[in-house]
């Protein structure tokens, strides 16, 4: 089965946000998302999935020395990684930090549908 994160839910609905003032763009967004929560049930965060970000972020801070505020701007990749550690889902992602999550944190199941 697939989900969609509610973290994308928030993602999608600031980018339709963005384009308010540009109708043909926003009823495009505003298609896009209807279509998404239609067709995929969303998986919420969890008091187990908080364990795992603790850990993930923790290894990756380690590993690359990055501290404080760069580190806040993958926070929603963090919380992502999780969230698909936690349900034992795919997480689907062309974003590197995903791969670079995974060398650090084997549980993490990542793939790249964009070659395909």
């Amino acid at each position: 089965m697939k989900f969609i994160s509610i973290l994308t839910l928030y993602e999608l609905q600031y980018g339709i946000a963005c384009v308010k003032d540009e109708p043909v763009k926003y009823k495009r967004f505003l298609a896009v998302q209807n279509s998404v929560r239609r067709r995929f049930p969303t998986l919420p965060l969890s008091g187990k999935g908080a364990e795992i970000y603790g850990e993930i972020k923790a290894l990756y801070r380690k590993d690359t020395g990055i501290k404080n505020k760069p580190m806040k701007q993958h926070n929603v990749d963090f919380i992502l990684a999780c969230t698909a550690v936690d349900n034992d889902l795919i997480l689907v992602s062309n974003d590197n930090i995903f791969q670079k999550i995974k060398e650090l944190f084997p549980g993490l199941q990542v793939e790249n549908w964009t070659s395909i």
